[in-house]
């Protein structure tokens, strides 16, 4: 699935500009099994509290959502953004 991001509020964390989302299947499965929506993913990405290095070239970008703690494993290449996992 590849979804198209327009986010207009641009600042130093700020991950997904013009950028495409792949979910991996995975990452797909793992949303249902813990009830995180595609939006709410795209709010973590949009506004992280941190992003870090993680292996192999992943990033990890992590961020709250309804006072709940929202961890996404990516690799960000080009003009698009694998989403591996939610957590």
């Amino acid at each position: 699935m590849i979804k198209n991001i327009n986010n207009t509020n641009i600042n130093s964390k700020n991950l997904i500009f013009n950028m495409n989302l792949i979910y991996s299947d995975h990452a797909k499965k793992r949303m249902k099994q813990r009830g995180i929506t595609e939006l709410e993913v795209e709010h973590v990405l949009s506004n992280p509290f941190y992003i870090k290095k993680s292996f192999e070239g992943r990033k990890e970008a992590v961020g709250e959502i309804k006072n709940r703690t929202i961890k996404i494993e990516f690799i960000e290449i080009e003009s698009y953004i694998n989403i591996i996992t939610v957590i």
